[in-house]
């Protein structure tokens, strides 16, 4: 281990004031060493459980678009009967008046 001491010098009003910093070069130490990265594993049963869970939330996706399908088409359903009721009704007044 090497340590390398600088010093600079920096004037405050008539004062030099001396600033020392300090480095530690470690010879080869870190440079050498070699570090391998570690991923997790996934075990098979994790595996299963995780495409168990997709397609859980497959089928539940699925049911959710069939539901709104459905409310869709019951919205189109009944704004055709306001429609069908408001000519009724218009035709109605013209009869009356």
């Amino acid at each position: 281990m090497e340590t390398n001491k600088h010093t600079k010098l920096y004037k405050s009003g008539k004062l030099w004031v001396a600033a020392t910093i300090a480095t530690t070069a470690v010879a080869g130490g870190m440079v050498t060493t070699q570090r391998t990265a570690q991923a997790d594993t996934v075990t098979p049963a994790s595996q299963a459980t995780n495409n168990q869970q997709v397609a859980n939330a497959k089928q539940d996706v699925a049911m959710a678009q069939k539901n709104v399908d459905q409310a869709t088409t019951q919205a189109n359903a009944a704004k055709q009967a306001n429609v069908e009721a408001q000519k009724n009704v218009e035709a109605a007044q013209s009869t009356v008046d």
